[in-house]
C-alpha cells in the first residue's frame, strides 16, 4: 500500500466517525507502531492535499491534548482542522 492509498483510507475512516457523530470534526488516531513502515512525511503531504494534517501525539492540539502523555507518545493524530484554525 502506498502513502496515497493509506491517506485515502484514513480520510474515509475519519469522515465515517465524524458522520456517525463520534467526533466533533473529522479525525482519527493511529498507532505509531502499526504504521512504522510508512514514510510519515509522504503521508503528511498526501493528507495535506485533502486538507488534513498528521501530528505527533505529544504535540497534538485540543481536544487531543487532554489525553494521557503515555498514550499520546504512541500515537499519530490525524485531523481536518476547522476552516477558521488552518
Amino acid at each position: 500500500m502506498t502513502e496515497k492509498e493509506l491517506a485515502d483510507i484514513i480520510i474515509k475512516n475519519a469522515f465515517y466517525y465524524y458522520n456517525a457523530q463520534n467526533t466533533s470534526f473529522p479525525s482519527l488516531v493511529i498507532d505509531k507502531n502499526d504504521y512504522s513502515d510508512f514514510n510519515i512525511d509522504k503521508l503528511k503531504k498526501e493528507l495535506n492535499t485533502q486538507d488534513f494534517d498528521i501530528i505527533d501525539g505529544t504535540l497534538a492540539p485540543e481536544p487531543f491534548a487532554q489525553m494521557e502523555e503515555d498514550f499520546k507518545a504512541k500515537k499519530w493524530f490525524i485531523y481536518q482542522p476547522p476552516k477558521d484554525k488552518k
